[in-house]
C-alpha cells in the first residue's frame, strides 16, 4: 500500500506540472508580432492559474484535489458558454464538447490523485499518532 501512496504523490505532482507546461506553452504565442502585447497576457492568465493551482494542491492536496475537479469542470463549462459553436446548434455543440472532454478528464483525474493522495497521507499520520511514533 505504501508503494501505491507514493505513486500516486508522485504521478499527481508530475501530471499536474505537465498541464501547467502545457498551459504555458501558449504563451509563447503571445510573442507572435501579428498578435499584440494583450495576446500574451490573455494566454499567460491560463498558465498562472494552472502554476498556482499546482502550488496550492503540492501545499494542501485535499484543498488542490478539489480546486483541480472544479477547474476541469469550470473549464468545460466555460467553453459551452462562451463558445460560438453554442449558438450554432446541437451537432457542433457536442463535437466541441466531446473535443474538450480528454483535457476535462485528466484535469480532474488530477484532483482525484491529489484527493487519494491526501487521504492516504492523512490515515498514514492517524495511524503514526495511534502507534505513538
Amino acid at each position: 500500500m505504501k508503494v501505491l501512496a507514493n505513486v500516486i504523490h508522485y504521478l499527481a505532482r508530475g501530471l499536474a506540472i505537465l498541464i501547467a507546461a502545457f498551459f504555458s506553452v501558449f504563451i509563447l504565442e503571445g510573442f507572435d508580432p501579428a498578435f499584440g502585447w494583450q495576446s500574451g497576457v490573455a494566454h499567460a492568465i491560463p498558465a498562472a492559474f494552472a502554476i498556482t493551482l499546482v502550488v496550492v494542491a503540492h501545499m494542501r492536496p485535499k484543498l488542490g484535489g478539489w480546486l483541480y475537479i472544479a477547474a476541469g469542470l469550470g473549464f468545460i463549462g466555460l467553453v459551452a458558454l462562451t463558445s460560438p459553436m453554442a449558438k450554432a446548434g446541437t451537432a457542433q455543440f457536442l463535437l466541441l464538447l466531446s473535443n474538450m472532454a480528454p483535457l476535462t478528464i485528466f484535469i480532474c483525474g488530477i484532483g482525484v490523485l491529489f484527493l487519494l493522495d491526501a487521504h492516504w497521507t492523512a490515515k498514514d499520520k492517524r495511524h503514526a499518532v495511534k502507534d505513538g511514533s
